[in-house]
């Protein structure tokens, strides 16, 4: 035989999804420039050396170590972070072994070197 616990009676959750904006001081070229490298990279990144991905990162980069082919960026959002920007990204990949696709996300912060744009850090 168990004692009787107490607990709350059950309720509705009160919880509002809040959908990410992306930031409207930005101009289009700017975005338009963003996406352009991180497609650049993301088509390099799962099957680039890493030689090759240190000119798009900052700091050491972790392979991917899986036979992905890049499809897209699906709905890239930036937001202004002083004088970075955070880059908040779902990448669309297809897995050349199950042949499925795969959807990674990746918040990451890039900043301007030069003419060029170069990944910072990922942001948890």
């Amino acid at each position: 035989m168990s004692s009787p616990t107490l607990a709350a009676a059950p309720s509705k959750v009160h919880y509002r999804e809040t959908l990410d904006q992306p930031d409207s001081t930005l101009n289009s070229d700017t975005t338009n420039s963003a996406t352009k490298f991180l497609t650049t990279f993301f088509k390099l990144y799962s099957t680039g050396s890493l030689n090759e991905l240190k000119y798009y990162v900052k700091g050491p980069v972790q392979a991917i170590h899986q036979d992905y082919r890049f499809a897209e960026l699906v709905n890239p959002v930036y937001h202004r972070v002083g004088k970075k920007l955070k880059a908040d990204i779902t990448v669309k990949y297809l897995d050349s072994n199950t042949n499925m696709t795969q959807f990674v996300q990746y918040q990451l912060l890039l900043s301007k070197a030069g003419q060029n744009w170069l990944i910072e850090s990922r942001v948890d």
